[in-house]
């Protein structure tokens, strides 16, 4: 994960190759813990949401 932030950062990779490389990281592998999943989801979710041109920090945007 460290990795990809790093490429992500660097603008080696896009968001959704960030996304698909996690998606399909944890397809592969099933002994992963749900809550470690669960925290990149919403890590992912959190991201996307900032990023969006429309977002706007105050109140009624916190509110929805």
């Amino acid at each position: 994960m460290v990795e990809l932030t790093t490429e992500h950062i660097d603008g080696k990779k896009t968001y959704k190759e960030v996304k698909d490389n996690i998606t399909s990281y944890y397809s592969k592998d099933k002994n992963i813990s749900n809550r470690e999943k669960d925290a990149d989801e919403v890590s992912l979710a959190i991201y996307e949401i900032l990023s969006d041109k429309a977002f706007r920090f105050d109140y009624l945007t916190y509110k929805n």
